[in-house]
């Protein structure tokens, strides 16, 4: 049996885009902050707190993580580094580290800074994929675009959540042996879940449902 468990992450914008946050927290009206403030302080320590709680009724073997397009021997000062600023995620990913939890590259390094680009561009979000397509055909390699294409398949307009969420769900799908758990942290809005259970229904996949936090 091959076994999943998936987090649907709520994403902790102080720690992952400190800049941004801090711009768009100081354009909030002063409820606002207030509201941004109890979301920090109440909403996402509690989730965090169920999650780790929840996952240590697991033998995991594997973790995957969003945005990891890399592997190296820095893993875990890079882990340790944002833990060590407050960052809860990064405090379980080191734990699980250090109980002998292997990380696995997670998404393809061309395909995330591909879909990360169009989604921070401004474009509009009907982008047909046959203009993208063509448009970047002489500017990656062969490899890099035959598999950007294979990943739109079947679509009229490029959707990055949804590029990137089959990406993911590949690379799980090819990772993880028989007699293996894995542990997929992933942002809400995505549905990874959903595209690995239609390719690879032999995964289980067990979906964190704890309680809504809004």
């Amino acid at each position: 049996m091959r076994r999943l468990v998936y987090i649907a992450m709520i994403h902790d914008t102080r720690q992952t885009d400190p800049e941004g946050y801090a711009e768009s927290f100081s354009r909030l009206s002063t409820k606002g902050k207030e509201v941004m403030s109890y979301l920090n302080d109440i909403v996402l320590p509690r989730f965090w707190e169920d999650v780790q709680k929840y996952i240590g009724r697991f033998a995991f073997d594997k973790m995957y993580i969003e945005g990891l397009t890399w592997m190296s021997d820095n893993f875990e000062l890079t882990a340790r580094t944002y833990a060590e600023r407050g960052d809860a995620l990064s405090q379980i990913v080191l734990d699980l580290y250090h109980n002998g939890v292997i990380p696995v590259q997670t998404e393809d390094p061309f395909v995330h800074k591909f879909c990360v680009g169009i989604q921070r561009s401004g474009l509009p979000a009907n982008l047909p994929v046959e203009t993208v397509l063509s448009v970047i055909k002489e500017e990656v390699s062969d490899q890099e675009y035959k598999y950007l294409a294979n990943l739109c398949r079947g679509e009229a307009v490029v959707d990055p959540i949804r590029i990137r969420d089959r990406d993911i769900a590949l690379r799980v799908s090819m990772d993880l042996k028989d007699g293996e758990t894995g542990i997929l942290f992933l942002g809400r809005g995505h549905k990874a879940n959903e595209i690995l259970g239609a390719i690879d229904p032999e995964i289980e996949i067990q979906v964190y449902k704890g309680s809504n936090p809004f």
